[in-house]
């Protein structure tokens, strides 16, 4: 936990006024997506609909002013999960988070000067783009739907963002890991919640598939979700019965409509396959998802 916490002060320190060259410019970004769904329970065989969502926030109060590898401090805040009529066959559950830490774009524009010579150019610096580098203290709650099961998290969080995904740039994951501290404010697992920490890892990929179909496919692309959960000293029963780790896997294709109907508000639809659990309970099942990307700002 000491080296996480090292490189989330470094980075936290290196976006501050005084170690770098900051500005007034402030920028804020929010996305809000519900996605209506009907999930398939292979196991029991069971249906339910439901409706997932996602929320996020996010406000940087100071950016550099240099383009390459611009550094600035983030605010950033997000809720989501999964909603359902069944909710005894929610494995996603709901959470919500705030994150206080610094960026780094890892890019940079073309950069030139003129040479000697009359409409010469020297180029000084090609443009670059090798993702967005984040660090920071982040604090979360998660529940199951029932409310039955709930955890209050404080932690650090480091992340490493790519969002080029043409040829083969799609092979390079987005990275989020979490090192926490977890308090149970409700279980029904034990007799008496126990506090613990957690080390958490997830990766996504991102294909755009459609490239290689006829144009009628061209919109459509394939999404790939992996996590996993490792507790750290946990109470005897917890490591007896194999729960102080999980996964989760999923991957989704989705289709994004040329043409969103209903005033934009419905632009894609997406068929998504799991398996696995998320905490705070894990229920380790296969899924299937049919959903429609109905509201996405």
């Amino acid at each position: 936990m000491k080296y996480l916490l090292t490189v989330s002060l470094i980075m936290l320190l290196c976006t501050l006024p005084g170690f770098c060259q900051d500005s007034d410019q402030k920028e804020e970004d929010v996305t809000i997506t519900l996605n209506p769904v009907i999930q398939n329970d292979t196991e029991s065989e069971k249906y339910t609909a439901g409706i997932e969502f996602d929320l996020y926030g996010k406000y940087e109060p100071f950016t550099g002013e240099a383009v390459t590898y611009r550094k600035s401090v983030v605010v950033a805040g997000n809720a989501g999960g999964l909603l359902t009529l069944d909710k005894k066959l929610n494995s996603t559950h709901l959470r919500g988070a705030i994150t206080l830490g610094g960026a780094i774009n890892l890019s940079g524009p073309k950069i030139s000067e003129r040479g000697d010579q009359e409409g010469e150019e020297v180029i000084i610096q090609q443009p670059f783009d090798y993702g967005r580098l984040n660090g920071g203290f982040n604090a979360g709650y998660e529940t199951d739907q029932a409310l039955d099961n709930r955890n209050l998290t404080i932690g650090l969080k480091l992340t490493y963002v790519y969002l080029q995904h043409q040829g083969w740039k799609m092979l390079i994951p987005s990275i989020h890991t979490w090192y926490e501290y977890v308090q149970m404010d409700k279980t029904t697992l034990l007799a008496d919640p126990e506090n613990y920490e957690r080390f958490r890892v997830a990766a996504s990929w991102k294909a755009p598939v459609g490239d290689w179909l006829p144009d009628p496919f061209a919109p459509l692309s394939l999404h790939l979700d992996a996590r996993y959960f490792m507790d750290v000293e946990r109470a005897e029963a917890i490591e007896t019965a194999d729960m102080d780790q999980s996964h989760y896997v999923a991957a989704y294709l989705n289709y994004t409509l040329p043409n969103p109907l209903l005033g934009d508000f419905i632009s894609g639809v997406y068929l998504k396959v799991s398996d696995g659990g998320i905490p705070p309970v894990v229920v380790e099942t296969t899924r299937l998802h049919l959903g429609i990307v109905f509201f996405e700002k």
